[in-house]
């Protein structure tokens, strides 16, 4: 029986499990990491952002750069989220799941026994529900890339804006208000609380 387990790789050691959060922590998890060595566009844009801003001066400076900042954390939050959803949805890992999936069902064809027929069973509807949350998660990785497509043409718009002088004409309400909305393209807690759901 163990090297029939083996065979359909369910023997599994320990449960490795990290540490348990108290209620109420958000789960975070670090940077890629190249995220240090290679910067994201968006984050070099921001930096950009960032300059003009600081050249621009005015009372509201050092809150406009804040907001910079936020956008620029909020970002690499995401893209850690992001690397780690990627990792488990790539093609590796769905060919092996649709073959661990041909297995199963094989075996299952195959079984005389009870107890094996349970366990084969209980193998398939396991990797039934990967599958499922799988291919939710590659749903909201493609929203994840548009917002950060969109958050990057914004801050490259923005930056295009401060440069040709328009910074005269942009009033610290308006230039408040579009690095707001950048923001929130790359807030995505929607997408976050679903990125969550499709790995519990």
């Amino acid at each position: 029986m163990i090297a029939l387990l083996q065979r359909q790789g369910l023997e599994r050691g320990p449960a490795a499990t990290g540490p348990v959060l108290p209620a109420g922590v958000a789960r975070q998890l670090p940077p890629p990491k190249d995220a240090v060595a290679a910067p994201s566009a968006i984050a070099r844009e921001a930096t950009r952002v960032r300059t003009l801003i600081e050249q621009r001066g005015g009372s509201d400076a050092r809150r406009l750069l804040a907001e910079v900042d936020g956008i620029v954390k909020i970002t690499a939050e995401l893209a850690a989220r992001q690397a780690d959803l990627e990792e488990q949805t790539s093609d590796a890992e769905r060919a092996a799941l649709a073959t661990a999936a041909s297995g199963a069902r094989a075996s299952l064809e195959h079984a005389s026994q009870a107890q094996d027929r349970r366990l084969f069973e209980r193998q398939i509807e396991v990797l039934r529900r990967r599958e499922e949350a799988i291919a939710k998660a590659m749903r909201v990785l493609q929203r994840l890339r548009v917002r950060r497509e969109l958050a990057e043409h914004q801050l490259k718009q923005l930056r295009l804006d401060l440069s040709r002088g328009a910074a005269v004409s942009l009033d610290v309400p308006e230039l408040s208000s579009r690095l707001q909305r950048i923001r929130h393209e790359v807030d995505a807690r929607e997408e976050v609380e679903e990125i969550d759901a499709a790995t519990d």
